[in-house]
């Protein structure tokens, strides 16, 4: 923590590549997984505290051939600058030539709050759960319960080659873990490290570039490091 708010902010990139190059090396070591994510995310200000939010893409799997289809809407409520509340439902079709199609349905509930912000830098905190139904043709439709906590630190604004300042940079790293199980532990088991590098074209249009790792412990003892290049698009549509 302490370091990254010591690191002078024209070296933060530089840091990031470095972490970049490094996480893709272990996990191609590993025999990782490769995915592709596309979304947007969509943003309506229906007045100064609520909004209308949601994302909606598609997910690609390489190694298993498995597509993943998605939509998200939800009802953000700002009480603050720095807290926020969110609700919404969501639906995940997963389709495999292999195995039985599954529609992956949900209802979730998240706190957000960015504190503190220190020379510029902001950290995020994002606490989520979510209740799962797994519906199929074949299996009875199972349900569960998982519980996400999200921790980020976004730098300041900055600029490459003396423009506007749109450009920006985030680290998370992200513990996921079903909360309806008898496991004491049950985030270590599942964590996401993601590097972003975004920028804002216009008050109302930005894109955003992430690598993810994913490191995950199945109950069998199998370790599986999964790879994944995102691009998203945000699109804030009533922005001034």
């Amino acid at each position: 923590m302490i370091f990254l708010l010591t690191i002078k902010q024209k070296h933060f990139l530089s840091v990031l590549c470095f972490l970049f190059y490094s996480s893709l090396s272990f996990g191609q070591i590993r025999n990782g997984e490769l995915q592709s994510w596309n979304d947007v995310i969509l943003k309506y200000d229906y007045s100064e505290k609520l909004s209308v939010v949601g994302d909606a893409g598609a997910r690609y799997y390489f190694d298993t051939h498995w597509s993943v289809f998605y939509v998200r809407p939800a009802l953000q409520w700002r009480l603050t600058n720095s807290f926020s509340i969110t609700g919404g439902v969501a639906f995940f079709y997963n389709l495999n030539p292999d195995y039985d199609n599954v529609n992956d349905l949900r209802i979730f509930q998240m706190a957000e709050l960015v504190w503190p912000r220190i020379a510029g830098f902001k950290f995020h905190h994002r606490f989520m759960v979510e209740e799962r139904w797994f519906v199929t043709k074949i299996e009875p439709t199972q349900y569960k319960v998982r519980g996400r906590y999200r921790f980020g630190v976004e730098t300041p604004y900055y600029s490459l080659g003396g423009g506007n300042k749109s450009i920006y940079n985030i680290v998370f790293i992200e513990f996921l873990g079903d909360l309806d199980t008898n496991d004491l532990s049950p985030f270590n088991k599942y964590q996401r490290y993601t590097l972003v590098a975004g920028h804002d074209i216009t008050d109302r249009v930005g894109m955003e570039l992430h690598y993810q790792l994913h490191s995950i412990l199945l109950d069998s003892g199998m370790d599986i490091q999964q790879n994944i290049v995102r691009i998203r698009l945000k699109l804030n549509l009533n922005a001034s």
